[in-house]
């Protein structure tokens, strides 16, 4: 699948959700498995980390710096952007890139969550699992609380699967007629 990218504009900042991964922030993606936010989450050997994200689609987040960068003597590459941009949220997709896609490790840090930023970068990974034409289920797991259930619901028109007594719960969309 080619790199996308998505901007948006909140106030003075501009945000960037994309699939590059020369974008990605290693040290960013390590800190935040280490967060107690991502409680089902550690950190990995650098080897691990290397081949998760060589086999996984992750969407990363990201804010623009408010000045470009510094001049130097060489000219920036054609794809390099002017400007620096600090990873503050990710969410990885492990998928074929066909007919299933898990949802994972969706994250934003704390001091950029309440800003719709997560919602935004879900609906940038929709957009990715729409354009997978053969797609027959996007699933993952969420925390069993009203919120996060009806955050997913939302975006991504998923059912819960019958865990209600659970902490987490089993979430999917189905596509393609598939019967229940």
């Amino acid at each position: 699948m080619e790199p996308k990218e998505w901007y948006y504009r909140l106030g003075e900042q501009t945000f960037m959700v994309s699939t590059k991964p020369e974008l990605l922030s290693h040290d960013f993606i390590q800190d935040s498995f280490a967060d107690p936010i991502m409680y089902w989450a550690k950190p990995v050997s650098s080897e691990n980390l290397k081949i998760m994200l060589d086999n996984s689609c992750l969407v990363g987040l990201y804010l623009k710096s408010p000045e470009p960068l510094p001049s130097s003597e060489s000219p920036v590459a054609p794809l390099q952007s002017p400007f620096n941009f600090t990873q503050i949220g990710m969410a990885r997709l492990v998928t074929d890139y066909t007919t299933i896609a898990f949802l994972t490790d969706v994250f934003v840090v704390p001091e950029h969550q309440g800003k719709g930023l997560g919602k935004w970068m879900i609906q940038c990974v929709k957009e990715l699992t729409d354009a997978m034409s053969g797609l027959r289920r996007i699933m993952f797991m969420a925390k069993n609380a009203p919120h996060a259930v009806k955050f997913y619901e939302e975006l991504l028109d998923a059912k819960v699967h019958d865990q209600e007594r659970s902490q987490v719960v089993f979430m999917s969309n189905r596509t393609a007629g598939l019967d229940a």
